[in-house]
């Protein structure tokens, strides 16, 4: 299976690099066993080696094989990390689209309870409304059913002053009848005017009466009044009974209807009243369930936005990734490919070149034969006395058993390295000292630039937190605030309903009082005219006597009596006027007091909000701080250890550059170095030793070192000496 397909089938099932590298080294080998190049090449080497000598096509050769060998290392390890790479693009992919599927499932499920909470809001606003609708309602059913119970009650007694007096007047014409004697005579009546008033009084009454009771009354008026009066008194006190029967019967059918009507109203009343507070008690309820659902969605909204952010953030991760692997891909397939014709095209010319007949060919021209240079060399090695007087100084140096650098440097003259080496080591190792130097400079001002940002961070962080638990607090005290004024305008609502109700059915009874009062004023009033009347009708025949003043108090009191029913009218019309004002105010209170509580729910759920926000960045500032603090526990073991010991440190590098300088000054004070250093330099001169030696910057040297004539190199540098 290749590589890549291995790794897209199995996300996340990288290679194990090492498995991976042996593999391949043991391929390469086996393919380097195999390789006619390879065994070919060898030969020629073992074949050289044994002439006592390599030939300048051999070295290219060698050079050609080691950039084969290279070219297929670089195809070894490109195709490693191109499978790293796939297996990266594939785990970076399958994650992304994991977190996409994983927040699509979330969005979802948030737009849903979003949707349910939206849903849940509509319907408990609208239970509310029409709550409110029905408050209002019952409210208006109370006032009109006592306005209606106001006019029935006022209407019966009405109707019960007319019957009274209507029986009252029957019961006078009884009387009167009674008096003249229903068998006597008519010529033989008592007094003929009371006859009369009798007859006349039962067709007033009439009336009031059924048609054929109406019809009889009016025949026995109709009738002369000479003759026998017997039969028509006795006629007409039938008809008087009956029609005080009947009015009676009427009074009294009428009281017991109004005396139900009043216990159904109070019926009535009792029940609006309740079903009114249980509403206002259900409203309450509508209006926390709302605040809850609020809370809900304001939460399902946030995490709406979080998942819609996440997956967008994949979906662009997805994407990149997507096209920046399709783009190594391509890259890898074109040098891959590239490598390929390069290991191609070595093997062939490395073959070629290695044949029997190359060889043969090689060595019959010059440039590709074996050559042999022969340098001289210059003796730059101690032995003997020399090494031994050497070493025993270097032992004598400050810090040659201290210091590691020192003991290196004995072993290597004991050894017998050359001088350049040995200077060379030494000058390498003076110059880690310094660079050494400077990583512990930086390393101490880095130590106390991150122990100073870690600080200043660490204050910062503190005051971050030290503000937001403030904050917290303050909004903590904000939300509790807020559904303190909540519950107290709701309580403020049912207070004013009730208050409503209170002062409806207040009024009902009020109106109810007034409507008794006024009978009572009728009554009086009816009373004093009745006396004054009989007073009037009396005093002429009295003559002088107490009846004047009688009627005066009599009229004062019938004065003062209208008064007080004037009175009581202008206060009812005050008191309705006062009431309908007060249940206005009131119905504007509880619509104002609405339009507070929704206002404060928006403002707690505002605040709730923001309550969630300073939770989650306090818990990050107190990460953040933890983060620091064990940053600073992790700097300080370091840090103190090279505060402590930067200056034995620095002491110690001093003395033992001093060592190696005072090491190095040794050797090159040697005679045999200084002669070595004089040999080495007469070689640079050649053949011109001799003619340079006591004066190089002569122009005979100088001429003699370009291969020039002295005139020549004059002509050039006239101002060198001897020209």
């Amino acid at each position: 299976m290749a590589q890549g397909s291995f790794c897209r089938t199995r996300p996340g099932s990288c290679p194990n690099p090492r498995a991976m590298k042996g593999s391949m080294s043991m391929q390469l080998f086996v393919a380097l066993l195999l390789s006619p190049v390879s065994a070919l090449s060898w030969n020629r080497r073992a074949a050289e080696t044994l002439s006592g000598g390599e030939r300048p096509i051999t070295r290219v050769v060698s050079l050609l094989e080691r950039m084969l060998s290279e070219s297929r290392e670089l195809s070894k390890t490109g195709q490693e990390t191109h499978a790293k790479a796939v297996c990266h693009c594939d785990d970076t992919r399958a994650q992304a689209q994991a977190m996409i599927e994983e927040n699509t499932e979330n969005i979802a499920k948030a737009e849903s309870a979003i949707a349910v909470d939206k849903g849940a809001m509509n319907d408990l606003s609208k239970q509310v409304d029409q709550m409110v609708k029905e408050i209002a309602s019952a409210t208006s059913s109370l006032t009109d059913a006592t306005s209606l119970n106001r006019d029935e009650a006022a209407a019966f007694e009405s109707k019960k002053e007319d019957l009274e007096s209507a029986l009252a007047q029957l019961n006078q014409a009884l009387d009167l009848l009674t008096a003249v004697g229903g068998d006597q005579a008519l010529g033989a009546a008592a007094d003929h005017s009371e006859i009369t008033a009798a007859l006349q009084l039962g067709a007033a009454l009439s009336k009031q009466l059924p048609s054929q009771l109406q019809r009889s009354v009016k025949a026995l008026l109709q009738q002369p009044n000479s003759g026998s009066f017997s039969a028509q008194s006795g006629e007409i006190v039938g008809i008087l009974k009956q029609m005080k029967e009947s009015l009676s019967a009427d009074l009294e059918t009428s009281g017991a209807a109004m005396a139900a009507k009043n216990t159904a109203f109070s019926k009535l009343t009792n029940t609006l009243e309740a079903s009114i507070s249980t509403m206002n008690a259900q409203v309450k309820n509508l209006h926390d369930a709302i605040e809850t659902t609020g809370n809900s969605l304001s939460s399902e909204t946030e995490k709406l936005k979080v998942a819609q952010e996440v997956k967008a953030t994949n979906e662009k991760v997805l994407e990149e990734t997507t096209d920046s692997c399709a783009a190594s891909q391509k890259a890898w397939n074109v040098r891959e490919k590239q490598l390929l014709v390069e290991q191609s095209a070595l093997s062939k010319v490395i073959k070629l070149l290695s044949s029997d007949t190359a060889f043969a060919k090689f060595g019959k021209v010059t440039a590709t034969r074996a050559e042999f240079l022969q340098v001289r060399t210059v003796e730059t090695v101690l032995k003997g006395p020399q090494k031994a007087s050497l070493l025993q100084h270097l032992l004598l140096v400050p810090g040659s058993q201290k210091f590691q650098s020192l003991r290196k440097v004995v072993a290597m003259v004991q050894s017998e390295n050359p001088f350049s080496l040995v200077v060379a080591e030494i000058e390498k190792i003076i110059s880690q000292l310094s660079d050494e130097q400077k990583v512990d400079k930086a390393q101490l001002q880095w130590c106390s630039d991150a122990r100073a940002s870690n600080s200043q961070h660490t204050v910062d962080t503190t005051a971050s937190i030290d503000t937001l638990k403030s904050d917290l607090v303050s909004t903590q005290d904000s939300v509790g605030t807020t559904q303190t004024a909540i519950e107290t305008l709701q309580g403020q609502i049912s207070e004013i309903t009730g208050l409503i109700a209170k002062n409806t059915a207040a009024r009902a009874t009020e109106r109810q009082e007034y409507d008794a009062n006024v009978k009572e004023c009728k009554d009086v009033t009816e009373l004093l005219n009745e006396a004054i009347k009989i007073l009037k009708e009396n005093e002429q025949a009295a003559g002088e006597s107490s009846l004047s003043a009688a009627i005066s108090e009599l009229t004062v009191l019938l004065q003062n009596t209208q008064q007080e029913d004037s009175t009581l009218g202008a206060n009812e019309e005050k008191a309705v006027e006062e009431h309908d004002k007060f249940i206005s105010e009131r119905n504007a209170e509880v619509a104002t007091a609405k339009s507070s509580v929704a206002e404060e729910q928006v403002r707690l759920a505002g605040h709730k909000n923001r309550l969630s926000e300073l939770q989650l960045e306090l818990k990050s500032k107190g990460e953040t701080l933890a983060n620091l603090v064990s940053e600073l526990a992790d700097l300080n073991p370091g840090c103190t250890f090279l505060e402590k010991n930067i200056e034995l440190r620095e002491s110690n590098r001093v003395a033992e550059q001093q060592a190696l300088e005072q090491a190095k000054q040794l050797m090159q004070e040697s005679p045999v170095y200084q002669r070595a250093v004089e040999l080495a330099h007469n070689q640079t001169l050649g053949d011109c030793v001799q003619t340079c030696f006591g004066k190089e910057d002569d122009a005979t040297c100088k001429a003699c070192m370009t291969r020039t004539t002295v005139i020549g190199y004059c002509t050039s540098h006239p101002g060198t000496k001897g020209c």
